[in-house]
């Protein structure tokens, strides 16, 4: 599975902001194999029975906001 990685996400000024990569070159693709893919989705499972908000990020605090 490919999956354009097409945004980052950086301290400033003590808040989190999601901001699209410095450049051109900057923009990834990353491959994932069938394990890493059952893994992630294994944990998307875990947090949403913990009722966390499974769209925006994959690893969170407890509060849900990203690690």
């Amino acid at each position: 599975m490919n999956s354009p990685l097409s945004q980052q996400l950086i301290h400033v000024n003590g808040q989190m902001r999601v901001v699209p990569p410095k450049s051109e070159a900057s923009q990834r693709t990353i491959l994932l194999d069938a394990e890493a893919i059952r893994l992630l989705r294994r944990h998307r499972r875990r947090q949403h029975l913990k009722g966390r908000d499974t769209a925006s990020w994959v690893f969170t605090r407890e509060d849900g906001q990203p690690i």
